[in-house]
């Protein structure tokens, strides 16, 4: 699932490369829901897939590079990671909250961006963008004085283009430029008229998507001849040309391009092993094999019981922790103050360390089991091979937090506005811990008022704590996507957390990949997948938050430093009031009413919905209790759509001692189940059965 920061950035690329076309996220869907609900049209793309965008920016961008697959096809998912885990990243900063913005596209983005092109020019042939974008930026004059800025010197660029396209038709060795834009202006009149208002200040910026028009106009008036003949030239001139616009938009969008061009060029030359480290890690991440696993990987997953490829997941996560530990150090020491009040700068940095993993989810479900007893009620199974530091979990004490607490008090210290954004979360968990869920809701309703970094783990914290009082305090009061607030900011601020979820046990028999996307809730595409999902994670998070903090003293034990109590996850409070119990208490009571009425019906594959009726007309379930949303609030929760993705539906929505024996007994039955989600795709209208 994209962030929305990188859905705006791909949106950006996409613009920039005359790509345009809207990528929807459950956040614009709520500005105008209406107006972002799916076409009726079944001919028309799933608005809501970013996927076919992607692969044209991947297509257009590897165009004319010869750089092993791997480093190709990680390419997007990497950099998408990258942006995942900075934007959880928790960095002290004094400036003021709204600066943040600016500060981490010098010192991030920038510094990627550079990275990029300096890994994937290399092996680039004279068609490919990033061929272009080095030559240019390693060209002389490429800035001017604008004012008090150094900005894009266009007319730099301009001669590039000129004496490029000249070299490209020149009729032999060593003749003029001018000579070769005689001959190029046979082939690409269009284009040379557009260029020559490259420099021009009264002409404005120009565009890939105007650029794309010329050139569709240029080859449309060559003969097929010419074509062939000229194909690598017009392509070669189409990328160098797009290279332009590419350096000319980001010069407008940073208004920074005189820090991005030293940043590059120290990149270039090596100079900065900062950026050379940063250059290094983000090689490594690029060119794993993320789809493949080694003999190591098969011992460990036998031994732990797992997928393979979850450990190679947890690989991918390792190197872009460590891209993101390069990234870092270029924000510089920005914590200097010393006043009295104050600890060390290591103690701040460890207690937000500490405190950015109070909320989260339970480790990776291969370290332990959740299983049905003889009550048909879930429990914890633990795998014996567990490690031992993956048993157990630091529990919140707000004491140990005091160095946080002072600067967020302190007023007379330029970094009370960034500490001071922490106070509600320990204020928050303080009041998890001593369960008085009036006083954190009462928390929870006072955030507005505080404001809160565009970046780090604090929205996450936040939103997940708030979700889950919601749904265990105020269910009822909950309706239709009105938590989106909270779930996008679970979307944008979760960094890689790894929340493993099981694919359908049904997809690739009777149920086909694209039906599959159209309707799972946990793993759709479409208005209300990422809403749905990210709300079943957020409480998955929050139930096991609380029930670590909560858990009785007495069954606490102390850390190597001593400074934290640990909680075995066999010892975890699931008993909590607090905790969100029977969120799936109907769907598993007619799932229970299906099994007891199946001895009284047979089964025809061929007609699912008389199997349908005949279950409504003997009132063994009502035509509601197959159509209605049977999880609260989470959109396209039927009957037959749940029991599609059962497995991960509880261990997301479940908590140990929750009732969920029917709904997983009827899950297992391939054929009640198929019968089921055809009668519910035949029940709707026609347009979206496809």
């Amino acid at each position: 699932m994209m962030t929305h920061f990188f859905t705006e950035f791909i949106d950006a690329v996409a613009k920039t490369l005359g790509l345009n076309y809207p990528t929807h996220s459950t956040e614009k869907a709520s500005k105008d829901t209406n107006k972002d609900l799916p076409s009726d049209d079944p001919t028309k793309p799933n608005e809501y897939d970013y996927l076919p965008k992607i692969n044209n920016i991947r297509e257009r961008l590897h165009a004319g590079s010869s750089l092993p697959p791997n480093i190709l096809s990680n390419h997007i998912d990497i950099l998408e990671h990258v942006c995942s885990a900075l934007i959880s990243k928790e960095i002290i900063l004094q400036e003021s909250i709204c600066d943040t913005y600016i500060i981490y596209i010098k010192n991030a983005l920038i510094p990627l961006i550079c990275a990029d092109i300096l890994i994937f020019k290399e092996q680039a042939n004279e068609e490919s963008i990033y061929y272009h974008l080095d030559r240019i930026l390693r060209t002389d004059n490429v800035v001017t004085q604008d004012g008090e800025q150094r900005v894009f010197r266009k007319r730099s660029a301009y001669k590039y283009m000129l004496d490029y396209i000249g070299n490209c038709f020149s009729p032999d060795m060593g003749a003029s430029r001018s000579a070769g834009l005689r001959v190029a202006d046979n082939f690409i009149h269009e284009l040379l008229i557009y260029l020559d208002e490259l420099p021009k200040k009264n002409k404005g910026n120009q565009t890939s998507r105007s650029l794309n028009r010329i050139i569709n106009a240029c080859t449309e008036r060559l003969s097929p001849d010419d074509l062939i003949k000229y194909s690598f030239i017009i392509n070669s001139i189409f990328s160098a040309y797009t290279a332009v616009i590419i350096l000319q938009d980001i010069n407008n969008k940073t208004g920074m391009f005189d820090h991005f061009l030293n940043t590059y060029i120290q990149l270039a030359h090596g100079t900065n092993h900062l950026l050379n480290h940063l250059n290094n890690a983000l090689e490594c991440a690029l060119r794993f094999d993320y789809n493949a696993f080694n003999e190591e990987d098969e011992i460990l997953s036998a031994t732990l019981e797992c997928p393979p490829l979850l450990l190679v997941k947890e690989k991918q996560i390792e190197r872009i922790d460590n891209i993101i530990n390069c990234i870092t150090p270029l924000f510089g020491e920005q914590l200097t103050y010393t006043g009295k009040k104050e600890s060390s700068l290591v103690k701040l940095k460890e207690q937000l360390g500490y405190l950015s993993q109070m909320v989260t989810p339970p480790p990776p479900f291969y370290f332990y089991r959740l299983i049905i007893d003889n009550n048909g009620r879930l429990s914890f199974k633990h795998n014996l091979s567990t490690p031992p530091d993956s048993t157990s979990s630091i529990v919140f004490d707000i004491n140990i937090f005091s160095a946080i607490a002072e600067l967020a008090n302190d007023k007379n210290n330029r970094y009370q506005n960034y500490f001071y954004q922490y106070k509600p979360l320990l204020e928050l968990l303080d009041s998890i811990q001593k369960e008085l869920p009036d006083q954190a809701l009462n928390i929870i309703n006072q955030l507005h008022k505080v404001n809160l970094s565009l970046f780090g783990f604090n929205k996450y914290a936040l939103a997940v704590l708030a979700i889950g009082l919601m749904y265990n305090q105020r269910r009822s009061t909950i309706k239709n996507i009105s938590l989106l607030p909270q779930v996008n900011h679970t979307i944008n601020h979760q960094g890689n957390i790894l929340i493993p979820a099981y694919l359908s046990c049904h997809l690739g028999s009777w149920l086909s990949e694209d039906i599959y996307i159209k309707h799972s809730i946990i793993f759709g595409i479409n208005e209300y997948s990422q809403y749905n999902t990210f709300l079943a994670r957020a409480l998955y998070c929050y139930n096991f938050t609380i029930a670590r903090h909560t858990t009785s003293r007495g069954l606490l034990t102390g850390t190597l430093d001593n400074n934290f109590l640990n909680v075995n996850f066999k010892d975890l409070n699931y008993r909590s009031p607090l905790i969100s119990h029977d969120i799936l208490e109907r769907l598993d009571s007619i799932c229970g009413k299906i099994l007891n009425g199946l001895d009284k019906v047979s089964i025809d594959d061929s007609d699912p919905v008389s199997f349908a009726n005949f279950l409504v007309r003997n009132k063994i379930v009502t035509r509601a209790e197959l159509k209605d949303n049977l999880i609260h609030c989470v959109t396209g929760s039927s009957l037959a759509v749940c029991l599609l993705d059962y497995v991960s539906i509880v261990m997301l929505f479940t908590v140990p001692g929750d009732e969920v024996r029917n709904f997983i007994k009827l899950g297992e039955k391939n054929n009640i189940v198929k019968s089921l989600f055809m009668a519910y795709r035949a029940s709707l209208p026609s347009h979206t059965r496809k």
